[in-house]
């Protein structure tokens, strides 16, 4: 017989950071001021998506320079 717990299910919160967070994180690194691990934990940007604005694959920010979400809520 097994034991069933009931678990708290939470949503994960997504895009907590903002365009000038990663506006400054990018010319913090790219100056060489802080290294990745240190931009992403001090403007609270999660690495895959650091990692991917500076090395330009995201097309958005290539075409617009537009960083963050654009959800409205």
């Amino acid at each position: 017989m097994s034991i069933v717990r009931n678990k708290k299910i939470t949503r994960r919160e997504y895009c907590r950071w903002t365009s000038e967070d990663m506006g400054h994180a990018i010319n913090t690194s790219k100056q060489n001021q802080c290294g990745f691990n240190e931009c992403c934990r001090r403007y609270n940007i999660p690495k895959s998506t650091f990692r991917r604005h500076l090395r330009s694959l995201n097309k958005k920010a290539n075409e617009n320079v537009v960083f963050g979400s654009t959800h409205n809520f």
